[in-house]
């Protein structure tokens, strides 16, 4: 099975480290035609004849590469890395066109899986996400775009939630907080620390989960006879780029839902909330 990767800079590199690993005939398409290894290159008017194509390229224009690769008779599954697309026109393509996935590698996480599968939304108090590590690099992207969008739609997957209300964000210099009233949850991403986090605190009212999603390990917090009690849950741990890809390259790859993420995404871009990159 072939792939051909379209943009070729730092995510795609990643793809095809992987694609490698797992014995995956991959070429690469990039204006850039010193971007990768020349034996590897393919114009992309030959996508046609590859059985997947993964879309790299910078956010703003990933919908043109999209079509530029179905208009050369491209017909098989396409996955789009995240963010989709920047306005609501380019969300339409989700319900356009089945074929269509969008890499929200995190859902692939088996820590976020593990977790799902012990959430009480019914005893739910509230949640913190938080996302941080140091960046010595200016990025146009912001961290809304970045990062952010990883936990906002890990909110949507953990709670099966459709929609949400209440909302806003505030950020400083490269550090952005997100709350939400409901539910009530807190979200913190930062560029600015010297100390790598990806972490989520679930709180219900008869335990607490912690959840660290580099390390894959969810442990579970809670009170007996007046003393504290942890446990360490079961997680499976495996890398969740490689589980995307697993799905990806499958018969029949599941779709992901992302589409209230983007709606929360564009919403905020709209308001002119995040003009600080």
């Amino acid at each position: 099975m072939g792939c051909l990767i379209v943009g070729f800079g730092n995510i795609a590199k990643i793809d095809a480290k992987y694609l490698s690993k797992n014995n995956i005939d991959w070429y690469w398409y990039d204006v850039n035609k010193n971007a990768g290894p020349k034996e590897k290159y393919m114009s992309i008017e030959n996508c046609k004849h590859v059985d997947r194509v993964i879309i790299c390229t910078p956010e703003n224009k990933h919908l043109d590469s999209y079509n530029e690769i179905r208009e050369h008779g491209y017909d098989g599954y396409i996955l789009i890395e995240k963010p989709l697309g920047l306005n609501d026109h380019e969300l339409t393509v989700l319900d356009a066109d089945e074929k269509v996935l969008t890499g929200m590698v995190e859902r692939f996480n088996p820590a976020v899986q593990t977790l799902k599968s012990h959430i009480e939304k019914s005893n739910l108090i509230n949640i913190d996400f938080s996302r941080c590590c140091v960046s010595h690099k200016s990025s146009p992207v912001s961290i809304l775009e970045d990062i952010g969008i990883h936990d906002i739609d890990l909110l949507f997957f953990l709670l099966d939630l459709e929609h949400i209300s209440d909302y806003s964000i505030i950020h400083a210099n490269n550090t952005s907080i997100f709350t939400c009233s409901d539910p009530l949850v807190r979200m913190i991403w930062s560029k600015d620390t010297f100390f790598k986090e990806r972490k989520i605190i679930v709180r219900q009212t008869d335990c607490t989960y912690e959840v660290d999603l580099q390390e894959q390990f969810v442990l579970k917090h809670w009170e007996s006879e007046g003393h504290h009690v942890s446990q360490s849950l079961f997680v499976e741990k495996s890398s969740p780029i490689n589980n995307e890809h697993d799905n990806f390259f499958s018969s029949c790859p599941q779709k992901i839902n992302c589409k209230p993420a983007h709606e929360v995404l564009i919403d905020l871009l709209k308001r002119n909330v995040y003009d600080n990159k």
